[in-house]
């Protein structure tokens, strides 16, 4: 019996990814799903907006700040876009669009090209 309740109890710990937030509770937002819409149609104003407002319900999501961010970055606004970068990853240190998306815009912030070179290596 024990040995059940460590199974079980070990099969919900590899299920849950704790660098995650909740797809199907996010998924349901329409600010939300206007938002990624927006992004994908590279409207980069409406998805601020959308955005900003499911942030407002939804302070805590990861997820959301990091689509914000990702949103004043292609509109040029690099600090909105680190405020909400640095809180993605204050609330999950893992979340690694955060840090690819705040490592993106430091580059942009720098003046530093990506890859240059005909090879694909990194350049400045």
């Amino acid at each position: 019996m024990l040995a059940a309740v460590i199974v079980v109890g070990m099969a919900g710990a590899v299920l849950a990814d704790p660098s995650e937030t909740d797809p199907k509770g996010i998924a349901r937002d329409p600010d939300f799903l206007a938002g990624k819409w927006a992004i994908d149609a590279r409207e980069w104003s409406e998805a601020a907006r959308r955005l900003s407002r499911a942030v407002q319900r939804d302070p805590d999501n990861a997820d959301l700040h990091n689509y914000l961010g990702f949103a004043y970055r292609n509109l040029g606004r690099l600090e909105p876009a680190f405020e909400h970068y640095r809180r993605a990853l204050a609330l999950n240190p893992q979340h690694r669009g955060a840090h690819e998306y705040a490592g993106e815009a430091y580059l942009l912030a720098s003046g530093v090209r990506s890859t240059s070179s005909s090879n694909g290596c990194f350049s400045p």
